[in-house]
């Protein structure tokens, strides 16, 4: 089993059978999303000049957040992705 203090949600996230996508989607420079296989739960975009830990920890944050009340956060403007 993986050990990643740095992002800790993350970490528990995968490990329970979630997915995080870091990369180009369609338009979109980067985005980093989580989802399992329910619902997406975050979709953030990479803001200009942000490093990719930044965006992670950023992922982190706001996954432990929605995991927390049940919400979703989609900066992409679309839940389908």
């Amino acid at each position: 089993m993986y050990q990643d203090t740095q992002f800790p949600v993350l970490n528990r996230f995968i490990t329970s059978g979630g997915t995080i996508d870091v990369g180009r989607i369609e338009s979109i420079d980067c985005a980093a999303v989580a989802s399992d296989s329910q619902k997406f739960w975050v979709a953030l975009t990479r803001r200009h000049d942000e490093p990719l830990s930044a965006l992670l920890q950023r992922l982190n944050d706001t996954l432990e957040y929605c995991l927390e009340r049940n919400e979703q956060v989609d900066e992409l403007g679309t839940s389908a992705h």
